[in-house]
């Protein structure tokens, strides 16, 4: 079993990876923001790469507790920067939005 997980796993991410490097997956904008003014948004960065960082944890954590026939827990640490990161991000998205209604406006 644990061999056909990782089959699947390494599978799906290869799959991932070669519809990226062939563009089928369009990845351009994806540090930008959405308007057209093209800047760089540090807020989907961040949770972008706090989450990149949360799946590789748990993934190392899943690895080393396969033997024990459970799923490891999650430290709420994890779940608080993840949860503030997200909260960051809407926060600055409800932001930009509101301040672009204002605007419009005018």
């Amino acid at each position: 079993m644990q061999f056909e997980v990782w089959f699947l796993l390494v599978s799906l991410a290869s799959l991932i990876f070669y519809l990226i490097l062939t563009g089928k997956i369009n990845t351009k904008g994806l540090f930008l923001e959405g308007n057209r003014s093209q800047t760089y948004s540090w807020e989907k960065a961040q949770v972008i790469i706090l989450t990149l960082a949360f799946v590789a944890y748990y993934l190392i954590q899943v690895k080393y507790s396969l033997h024990s026939g459970e799923l490891p827990t999650i430290p709420p640490e994890f779940l608080l920067i993840l949860g503030g990161s997200n909260l960051i991000y809407l926060w600055n998205k409800l932001f930009s939005i509101l301040k672009d209604r204002r605007t419009s406006r005018v």
